[in-house]
């Protein structure tokens, strides 16, 4: 009997941990409604969001109109204001030496919002080499520069976007504590490889709902009736072979033993 028991409780943990609605899933990345996104800024949280499309436009106004630069396809801004036509964000929002955070407006329409923060940084490090000499703007109307003191004496400009602007095309950079414009023509090559976070899943989750919790909450495991229901089954046959491989032989038959037990009380 102790053996039943015994085998009855095992089977009961053992169906418990193969059940697949406790089984441990890698954690799946998941977009935001704007919806969504709206009600968590509005109660405090942080909500990240990603450009996915290339010529993103990062403005200096809410409607739009003053271009800063392009934001770089794939990687990610803080939001940190919501409207259904643009939305406040930050870029480069992590606190780096070389790098600065940058304010601006981006298209609601071009953002995708996700509920997890990047893995890894949220902007490419790209550092232009310089092939030439050019002027250092320091705004996009192009109307003032920096003069030959006022220029930064460092080599190193940390690329933040690209700027077209009447058929050419501006860096938008940091250089030496200064933001500002050189002519792509003064750099070489300037690759900008892709964030390394997969595309999150198109079909939205509550921000609150893990991975985890959401695979409890499909298939025929669902339900909780039907995962008793697995556990009984399984419990009933385990029992039920136990009782079979140690079923007692017909009345009148020695138990398995019986026989040397006799012999030795008869010596």
């Amino acid at each position: 009997m102790k053996r039943i028991v015994l085998a009855a409780v095992l089977t009961f943990f053992a169906a418990f941990t193969i059940n697949p609605a406790h089984a441990v899933n890698a954690a799946a990345a998941y977009s935001l409604t704007e919806s969504e996104a709206s009600d968590l800024i509005s109660s405090g949280e942080t909500v990240y969001a990603r450009v996915f499309t290339d010529d993103v436009p990062l403005c200096l106004d809410e409607n739009l109109t003053d271009v800063l630069f392009l934001l770089p396809a794939t990687y990610y801004v803080k939001v940190t204001e919501y409207s259904p036509v643009s939305c406040r964000v930050i870029y480069c929002y992590e606190d780096y030496d070389y790098a600065r955070g940058v304010f601006g407006y981006v298209d609601t329409a071009l953002l995708t919002f996700v509920a997890e923060p990047p893995a890894g940084k949220s902007f490419p490090n790209v550092f232009p080499e310089f092939e030439g000499n050019g002027t250092f703007w320091k705004n996009n109307r192009f109307e003032t520069y920096y003069s030959a003191a006022d220029s930064p004496k460092t080599s190193d400009a940390f690329f933040y976007g690209y700027y077209p602007s009447a058929g050419e095309r501006y860096c938008y950079v940091l250089r030496g504590g200064k933001f500002g414009y050189y002519s792509a023509d003064v750099f070489g090559r300037i690759d900008i490889p892709p964030h390394p976070d997969p595309k999150p899943l198109t079909r939205t989750a509550p921000a609150s709902e893990s991975a985890p919790e959401k695979a409890e909450k499909s298939g025929f495991f669902s339900s909780d009736a039907n995962r008793v229901l697995f556990v009984a089954v399984i419990c009933v046959i385990a029992i039920s072979a136990v009782y079979l491989v140690f079923l007692p032989k017909r009345r009148g038959e020695p138990l398995p033993g019986e026989d040397d037990e006799k012999e030795i009380g008869q010596d």
